[in-house]
């Protein structure tokens, strides 16, 4: 049997800041310029599964398992939220990357990869 990768996106919008609590109101304006305002994004999420197929369904993956999980674990979270406020997990990846309260980008992925990988698929995942 051959083993197929089916792609799937997701669209979420979230507003966020960038802004740390070591900086005046000042030195943040003067960093993060106009991120330092509250603002929003829309973003495209896809999450990637593969496995072998199925000789009675034809299916490598169940794409219902898969738009349940992620609506659980990621959309349910952060779409049409406050990342900055909202979302503490956000806050908490932020940190990890280095020392600040700024919800960034880099600080997202590492999130939405730890609650993709909790997440309740019936199925053996890998993550690069």
């Amino acid at each position: 049997m051959s083993g197929f990768a089916v792609t799937r996106a997701y669209h979420f919008s979230a507003a966020h800041r960038l802004a740390s609590e070591d900086f005046s109101e000042t030195e943040n304006a003067a960093v993060f310029g106009q991120c330092f305002r509250q603002h929003g994004h829309n973003y495209l999420l896809e999450v990637t599964v593969s496995g072998e197929l199925d000789p009675v369904t034809g299916m490598s993956v169940d794409i219902g398992v898969v738009d349940r999980a992620v609506k659980t674990a990621v959309l349910d979270r952060v779409d049409h939220y406050d990342l900055s406020a909202t979302v503490p997990a956000l806050e908490i990846a932020n940190r990890r990357l280095r020392a600040t309260s700024a919800t960034t980008l880099e600080g997202a992925v590492g999130d939405i990869r730890d609650s993709l990988i909790s997440a309740p698929f019936p199925f053996r995942y890998s993550v690069p």
